[in-house]
């Protein structure tokens, strides 16, 4: 035996799937061919940009740091910095 339940009442609340996607916008300048080069990378690995950027603060906040090493050793040879280092 199959019934079918109905519902009459005032819809209060209804879940879409806008509730569940991100809501913050974040804007941020950097150079058009760093860009490019960047999306051209995540495009051959099937990623947007915007994916890989929300990927990389989903890391973040998981692992309370940046999930990749950032050490004065990983700069280019001969790239100047204003960094001092102090032995």
């Amino acid at each position: 035996m199959h019934w079918k339940q109905t519902y009459s009442g005032p819809i209060t609340s209804v879940n879409t799937m806008e509730d569940n996607m991100a809501s913050t916008l974040i804007q941020f300048r950097i150079e058009n061919d760093e860009k490019q080069r960047s999306s051209q990378i995540l495009e051959t690995m099937g990623l947007s940009l915007p994916a890989y950027l929300r990927i990389c603060m989903i890391r973040l906040n998981k692992e309370k740091g940046i999930p990749f090493s950032m050490k004065l050793d990983d700069r280019i040879p001969g790239e100047k910095t204003d960094i001092e280092v102090r032995s």
